[in-house]
């Protein structure tokens, strides 16, 4: 999936956290959207999403840090199958269903 073995488990881990899911559910998500989109455009869509998700990123406009989210994780959860697995065992954000997505502010509960 990616050349540094570091970066894959980097992202793996956010998108894990992110989406709410274990991590070998975010890996089976990440390699289907791997080989749907192509080394090249899953690089620079996985690349702005770590990248939206960067404490930095409050300096970028809201909209861009949503497209580059979106641009990565509609991908990840293409097919009916990715819907399922991301849909099962989230019982902790059914008070916020977007919790997952959303950047941690300083000092906010999770």
């Amino acid at each position: 999936m990616t050349a540094d073995p570091r970066a894959g488990r980097v992202l793996r881990r956010a998108v894990a956290r992110r989406l709410a899911v274990d991590s070998q559910t975010a890996r089976a998500l990440m390699d289907a959207a791997h080989r749907r989109l192509g080394r090249r455009s899953y690089a620079i869509r996985a690349a702005c999403f770590l990248a939206a998700l960067a404490a930095p990123a409050a300096l970028t406009p809201r909209e861009l840090r949503r497209r580059a989210l979106l641009s990565f994780v509609g991908p990840l959860l293409h097919t009916p199958a990715a819907l399922n697995a991301y849909a099962g065992g989230r019982d902790r954000l059914l008070g916020d269903p977007c919790g997952g997505l959303q950047r941690d502010a300083p000092g906010r509960p999770r």
